[in-house]
């Protein structure tokens, strides 16, 4: 559970759908 299968070797620099210039992940707060 909470991973996302993504496809590697993209051409574009930004990545698939733009997650490699914003990449984050929820967190939570204790």
């Amino acid at each position: 559970m909470g991973y996302i299968r993504m496809e590697r070797g993209i051409s574009d620099p930004r990545g698939l759908c733009g997650l490699a210039m914003v990449p984050s992940y929820p967190t939570v707060a204790a």
